[in-house]
């Protein structure tokens, strides 16, 4: 059986995410690869055009891979139109697709009839318009594919897109098509779950890799935030369209986002220690081959396990944490080998894949259905009152196991996950590594630089056993917490000849101490702002 989330979705290019506990949806777009900014010097842009494109790069970033996919799409249709080869019916009516979203609707309230099938939907990043476009594009493009006629069917390019799976996987089901074609039988269409699990991402990213895409980092000029194929998106057009999606929450990140962004490059730029663009465009090709031939792309660790909302947003903070790489002692000096092992000292659990037991009370600020913030207000606010009330019956002498089990918002478990995969249990957590936590609090690289520590560290780390802390803001809400128990590491961290290993810790310490540095900077432009008013 399909889960809800697959049934609504269409774009075939997304990949799930990491298992988190506070949603019932998991996806994430896989991006195209940017084409390179010229070396030309950059042009200047405003804060204003980078909060926008702040905007558009994190909460719009999946309708940018939409308009991404419909400009390669009609790239692909006039491509075929002049090579006079078969194209398909690619005029869709409205009907057609209003059509579609009642088929998926009501497979979806087959499945569940409780369901807000329209919630589901603006919390996989979509308006009403822009799923209708969503379901247009691919019902153009699998009549272009695989259309109902195998005859018709592209055999070549779908062979050049496949690769060896043609062979393996589709090319017996492709005979028996042609079979029961000759032999004038009815034909069944492909199923939904082949096309958009397995065939469709394959055409979306062999469309994409034949496409010019330029983004901002591409050197994009003011009030332009995407070119695709020479076709210009304007930024106020993007923006317009994904405004009804932006909650305030939404606004306040994507603003300290780029607070945070500004006050880091002002600081390395002073000190001469910011990457130029050519550069940084060489570290960022160079970390991007580590993942060439494995099971996970670069897209993929960046969008699903660092937490980034888009390459476009972590290039800006890649660029920077790079940057303040240069204000550190040398690799090799003795004050930085000092430090190394002042960190396995203090983060040996983590190295060596020790775990931490704990329970966590969880007051979310977010819509239980969707795992989405509420569009209008501060829904923090609210959870801080209901938070201030648990802590005040902790005070009065509440068993703290009780307590938990009456007002944590975490759920038994994760509908439609593996049995395999940790569960939240309310927030009775079982033994877990230090990255299953942070999964479980929704922590990760990008929520690092926007609240400036993690929560999740004071756990594995820190905290004492058996006292409970909190409340304690996070990605999710509000947190309360207490330490069963700390299991040893499983293996001894050897920095002389572990590669792995070396590259864990240096990577760690880089991390820490960039958000240091941040935090540093913050901590000086609020009391320089203070003194300012009070003038």
């Amino acid at each position: 059986m399909l889960s809800l989330s697959t049934l609504i979705l269409t774009l075939s290019c997304l990949a799930p995410t990491a298992t988190a506990a506070h949603s019932a949806v998991a996806f994430a777009p896989q991006e195209p690869a940017v084409v390179a900014a010229e070396a030309s010097v950059a042009p200047a842009i405003s804060h204003e055009e980078r909060l926008k494109r702040t905007l558009i790069y994190t909460t719009g970033s999946r309708y940018v891979l939409q308009l991404v996919l419909d400009t390669v799409l009609e790239s692909e249709i006039e491509r075929r139109q002049k090579a006079g080869v078969f194209v398909g019916k690619v005029d869709v009516s409205a009907e057609e697709v209003q059509a579609e979203v009642k088929r998926r609707l009501d497979m979806v309230m087959a499945q569940d009839p409780t369901m807000d099938f329209w919630s589901m939907v603006r919390a996989q990043g979509f308006t009403e318009a822009t799923f209708a476009q969503e379901l247009r594009r691919g019902m153009i493009a699998q009549r272009m594919f695989f259309p109902a006629n195998p005859e018709e069917w592209p055999v070549a390019q779908i062979e050049e897109i496949l690769g060896d799976q043609w062979q393996s996987y589709l090319k017996k089901d492709y005979d028996i098509m042609l079979e029961k074609k000759a032999a004038g039988e009815a034909l069944e269409p492909l199923n939904d779950q082949m096309l958009n699990q397995f065939l469709m991402p394959g055409v979306w990213q062999y469309l994409r890799i034949g496409g010019k895409i330029q983004k901002p980092s591409s050197g994009l000029p003011e009030g332009v935030s995407l070119m695709v194929n020479g076709k210009e998106f304007r930024t106020d057009d993007i923006l317009a369209t994904i405004t009804p999606m932006l909650s305030d929450t939404d606004r306040r990140w994507a603003e300290t986002f780029l607070a945070n962004l500004e006050l880091l490059e002002a600081d390395l730029k002073k000190s001469g220690h910011y990457m130029s663009q050519a550069d940084f465009d060489t570290f960022f090709q160079e970390e991007g081959k580590v993942y060439e031939g494995t099971i996970i792309s670069h897209e993929m660790m960046v969008l699903q396990f660092l937490g980034f909302p888009s390459m476009e947003i972590y290039r800006d903070y890649l660029r920077a944490r790079r940057s303040f790489h240069g204000l550190l002692p040398e690799d090799t000096s003795e004050q930085y080998l000092t430090m190394l092992d002042e960190m396995v000292s203090a983060r040996g659990n983590f190295y060596g894949a020790g775990k931490v037991q704990a329970e966590v009370l969880l007051v979310s600020a977010r819509e239980k259905a969707t795992g989405k913030f509420r569009m209008e207000g501060d829904p923090f606010d609210s959870a801080q009152e209901r938070a201030e009330e648990v802590r005040q019956i902790l005070a009065d002498g509440e068993p703290f196991d009780s307590v938990l089990l009456q007002y944590s918002d975490y759920p038994e478990s994760v509908a439609g996950s593996a049995n395999s995969m940790p569960q939240p249990n309310r927030g009775r957590f079982q033994a877990l590594s230090r990255n299953d936590l942070r999964g479980f609090l929704l922590e990760n690289d990008y929520t690092d630089f926007l609240f400036g520590y993690s929560v999740s560290d004071d756990i594995f780390f820190r905290a004492e056993l058996n006292a409970v802390y909190g409340p304690i803001k996070g990605p999710l809400g509000f947190y309360f917490y207490r330490v069963i128990n700390r299991e040893a590491p499983q293996k001894e961290i050897d920095l002389m000849n572990d590669v792995n290993a070396q590259w864990m810790v240096n990577d760690d310490l880089l991390g820490m101490r960039y958000i240091a540095h941040l935090n540093s900077l913050r901590k000086a432009a609020a009391s320089a702002a203070a003194a300012e008013s009070a003038k």
